[in-house]
């Protein structure tokens, strides 16, 4: 399309029934997307506001899933604020009943909350089984306070995630 700019590595994930096609404007403040939804197109505006209610606000105990090579795996991620605005998360891992076959371990993370852009990157093994690697993680918040967060798992042979509030 014409005056649409290519999406980055920086862009946000799908934004709800959205899918994001490309870049309408950037600002020094926010960015216009262009979204496909099954209803048609429409004109995405992000503003950041990751201050420090909105860290409180992804803070605490989540649980769900993520899909990478070994299968759906059940996924516990805690996040904690720190005093200098930055994040701090456990990755902790088992088997999902539907995929008995998972070793459980977990991993330390680091990361931002940037707008409305979570970025939290594996740092150090606390357990690791075998030759299991750490990934990042990688989400667009939808809501002032998510009760789910959905996103994307940035390492090779793994592709999304999704936890609730617990």
């Amino acid at each position: 399309m014409d005056g649409v700019q290519a999406l980055t590595g920086a862009d946000p994930a799908p934004l709800g029934e959205y899918a994001l096609v490309g870049v309408l404007s950037r600002g020094r403040q926010s960015a216009v997307y262009l979204g496909r939804s099954p209803n048609g197109y429409a004109a995405i505006k992000l503003l950041p506001w990751a201050d420090a209610e909105t860290q409180r606000a992804v803070a605490g105990r989540w649980t769900g899933t993520y899909l990478c090579n070994q299968g759906k795996t059940a996924l516990e991620l805690t996040i904690k604020e720190t005093s200098s605005d930055e994040l701090e998360a456990v990755f902790a891992f088992e088997a999902d009943p539907s995929n008995p076959g998972v070793p459980s371990g977990s991993f330390a993370m680091s990361g931002l909350l940037n707008g409305r852009v979570l970025e939290l990157k594996g740092e150090r093994w606390i357990d690791r089984p075998g030759e299991y690697v750490m990934v990042d993680l990688r989400a667009t918040l939808t809501q002032d306070r998510p009760s789910t967060i959905k996103g994307t798992i940035l390492a090779g042979g793994c592709s999304t995630f999704e936890v609730e509030r617990s």
